[in-house]
């Protein structure tokens, strides 16, 4: 339902008020339709999160069982894959690490950007859209992390460059770790795996 006032007035985005009774039936029926799609898809949203959490505590409880039964406990914390008797279904946790540039990427770019001056006419051209496509930001303001290192791949006979390799090395920290959850499903034991899609946007 479109935000109110105390007087039941409805406020459009810039916060002004109309009555109710001048609302066009157009404004109306498209604020219901928006307003019941988001509702439901929150709701969804909601369900679907609590069905991750029983997955994953119905995971938890299968190694809890192997380790009882196999009388010892399972060390490390890397990928879980599991796989059902016939072959045809597969639920995995993948264990990344979560990687995190420092500030001292900064650094390391202007020591980039000097070597271009010095360079200059000389500088490849490939290698200059390569640099400015890896430390361009996206909308969250963050940095592609494979883009970056990937600049390291260069073979570029230069002391500043390579300390400016070295210094991207370095500011580039592990800062937590993030679990993803894999279903998937193949026709018969031979077949090509095929993840279940539970992204619903691209369903």
């Amino acid at each position: 339902m479109a935000l109110r006032n105390a007087k039941g007035e409805w406020l459009d985005p810039r916060g002004k008020a109309y009555p109710a009774s001048m609302v066009h039936p157009l404004d109306k029926n498209r604020d219901q339709t928006v307003e019941a799609i988001v509702r439901n898809a929150l709701a969804l949203q909601e369900r679907m999160k609590k069905e991750k959490e029983r997955y994953h505590k119905r995971i938890a409880k299968h190694i809890a069982y192997m380790e009882k039964k196999l009388q010892g406990e399972r060390t490390g914390k890397g990928n879980i894959k599991l796989t059902n008797f016939s072959g045809d279904k597969q639920v995995e946790i993948k264990i990344n690490d979560v990687q995190e540039f420092d500030e001292r990427l900064q650094i390391a770019k202007a020591i980039i950007d000097d070597c271009f001056k010095r360079w200059s006419k000389g500088a490849n051209q490939n290698l200059i859209v390569a640099v400015n496509e890896a430390f361009d930001v996206d909308r969250s303001g963050n940095v592609n992390k494979n883009r970056i290192l990937g600049l390291r791949r260069w073979k570029i006979n230069d002391p500043e460059w390579k300390r400016a390799m070295d210094i991207i090395s370095d500011s580039l920290n592990t800062t937590g770790t993030k679990q993803y959850l894999a279903i998937r499903v193949r026709d018969g034991a031979e077949g090509a795996w095929k993840t279940v899609n539970l992204n619903f946007s691209t369903l």
